[in-house]
């Protein structure tokens, strides 16, 4: 039906954080449309806050409240550290902004972490002040859709006017995109006719039975005959994992960085990440990632800025547009370290759990 009646986008009620947490990807993948979710993002409060949501959502002029009360910095702003990481937080709906956004600029301040957060154009409509109040703090702002459309649907004309139209949207102060999973090469070229600097790309393995994943934190130029477009690999996503695999996750990838200066970068969601159940794991990797790793949180710009100048005259990768792969294939790492083989059992045992749950295929 959604389909037959031309519509530009579902606002699901609910989404897989909370009451029977069934999963809504399904159905967005199958209808290949744009969504948005009025859900609440807390369990206890769900009903309560997805009725101020939809409130919010049917005004589209509310304001996002931040908590004032400054909290003392937990490290210094200066060196020395062993690298770096840049989170991001996908923002695509209304529960995001109203709830878990607040909660998360707080969490971040103390760590002088800053990150990059990707908003759709339509939350912006919805709450005026949002992209102000992500820059005031020195965060990053980019891309995420008009409403999480699924640009890879158009052409190329289509795509670069759609771009242009969400650039206008935000100001015109804007470097990145993240479209995962939602693009194709033909989104590539209209980010270039549109001068956006830089396009997220998923480099994430999970963990299998004895493998552990290799990552690339190196961007990676894409260029055509006229411009080009850097691709920032993303190291691993939090979703789903318990604190247990994050940490894992976030050694093994520091153990296969090849830079000289270790970068990762990690993608979060608001509506996960942000809500109570798991805002305390947030915390804790925000504490191991700057307070025990010694790494500086940096926006993707300047990732991008300090890897450009650290490269500078080193024959920085580069790859026609026309070579540019929509999948990569995992590839399975064997253990190299005791702590590789101290963790085998476990996230084994994790990844059958998670297959009898969800009944799935291995990952």
């Amino acid at each position: 039906m959604a389909i037959e009646n031309n519509t530009d986008f579902v606002v699901y009620s609910r989404n897989d954080q909370v009451a029977e947490r069934k999963s809504i990807g399904t159905l967005t993948r199958y209808l290949q449309l744009g969504y948005t979710s009025v859900s609440g993002v807390d369990q206890e409060d769900r009903v309560f806050q997805m009725k101020r949501c939809f409130a919010d959502f049917m005004e589209c002029n509310c304001r996002v409240a931040i908590n004032d009360v400054r909290k003392d910095v937990l490290c210094n702003d200066g060196p020395p550290f062993n690298g770096t990481f840049s989170l991001i937080f996908d923002t695509e709906q209304v529960g995001c902004a109203r709830y878990a956004l607040p909660r998360l600029l707080d969490l971040l301040r103390p760590y002088n972490v800053k990150a990059t957060f990707f908003v759709c154009n339509i939350l912006k409509q919805i709450y005026p002040n949002l992209l102000e109040i992500i820059k005031q703090q020195n965060h990053e702002v980019g891309l995420h859709g008009k409403w999480h459309e699924y640009l890879s649907v158009s052409d190329v004309s289509d795509q670069e006017t759609a771009i242009g139209a969400m650039i206008k949207d935000f100001g015109d102060q804007v470097c990145g995109a993240n479209f995962i999973g939602r693009m194709n090469k033909a989104t590539i070229l209209a980010l270039m006719k549109n001068r956006v600097e830089y396009f997220i790309r998923p480099f994430v393995e999970h963990y299998r039975f004895f493998g552990y994943p290799k990552t690339k934190s190196d961007p990676v130029s894409v260029y055509n005959s006229t411009d080009e477009i850097s691709m920032v690999p993303v190291s691993f996503e939090t979703y789903g994992l318990p604190w247990f695999s994050i940490k894992n996750w976030i050694d093994s990838c520091l153990a296969g960085n090849t830079r000289s200066s270790k970068h990762l970068t990690i993608l979060l969601h608001p509506f996960r990440d942000g809500n109570l159940r798991h805002i305390h794991d947030t915390e804790l990797l925000l504490n191991y990632l700057v307070l025990k790793k010694k790494l500086r949180g940096i926006t993707l710009r300047e990732f991008l800025i300090e890897h450009n100048l650290s490269t500078k005259g080193n024959g920085s990768s580069k790859i026609p547009i026309r070579s540019f792969e929509a999948s990569r294939a995992e590839k399975c790492c064997f253990p190299r370290s005791l702590r590789d083989m101290a963790t085998i059992i476990p996230e084994s045992s994790m990844t059958c759990a998670r297959v009898v749950r969800r009944g799935t295929s291995l990952w």
